[in-house]
């Protein structure tokens, strides 16, 4: 599966207000999802967003099979795309950020959560830094069903493996945003949410930080 959103998994099976309910999900062993990467730096779609939910609800989200960010892109020099190396995205979040037909939209929930990891959970990998033209750095895992970044080409850095960042590529030339081309993404954290709205149980496998 790509991209859950938590509340709309909800109100798809359950109709009514979750005002005081106590709700869990459970990812099922043998179930994976991952985020897609993004084109922009503006996008942000977790693999999980926790959802808006009233105030009042109980939250709980238990993962026996495995949960994973999206690798950011590697950094790409050519005539046709020209992009810095992105970050990585986060595997469970209470924010996301897309692009629709009504311009970028910014969702953020507030809610408190509490995730028992019994499988394996991971942030994106970085990107790969770029090097001459013409050159790529490789996307950070996950990405193409593997958790290993890819090999960039032409003095583009390896993109980082689940949880890791990107490496660096050859150039030194400076990039019109900061920094130079070859400058790789980050690692995600595996969960990217103020510590005030989580607690997190590892009886599994966590690759990665979290945030």
């Amino acid at each position: 599966a790509e991209e859950i959103d938590l509340r709309k998994i909800y109100d798809s099976i359950l109709a009514g207000d979750p005002s005081g309910k106590t709700i869990t999900f459970t990812i099922a062993s043998g179930i994976k999802i991952v985020a897609q990467y993004a084109l922009l730096d503006l996008v942000v779609l977790p693999a999980i967003f926790i959802g808006v939910w009233p105030s009042s609800t109980v939250l709980s989200l238990v993962i026996n099979g495995e949960v994973y960010g999206a690798g950011g892109l590697g950094a790409s020099r050519s005539f046709i795309i020209n992009n810095k190396a992105q970050h990585g995205l986060p595997a469970i979040s209470n924010f996301k950020s897309e692009v629709t037909i009504d311009g970028l939209v910014i969702t953020e929930s507030t809610n408190f959560i509490t995730i028992i990891n019994n499988g394996i959970l991971g942030g994106g990998g970085g990107g790969g830094g770029g090097g001459g033209f013409e050159s790529a750095g490789g996307q950070g895992g996950y990405t193409n069903d593997d958790t290993l970044g890819l090999d960039g080409f032409n003095g583009g850095g390896l993109g980082g493996d689940v949880g890791q960042n990107g490496q660096a590529g050859t150039s030194a030339d400076p990039h019109p945003d900061g920094g130079t081309w070859g400058d790789a993404g980050l690692a995600a954290g595996a969960i990217a949410m103020p510590a005030t709205q989580f607690l997190f149980v590892n009886n599994g496998t966590l690759i990665g930080n979290i945030t």
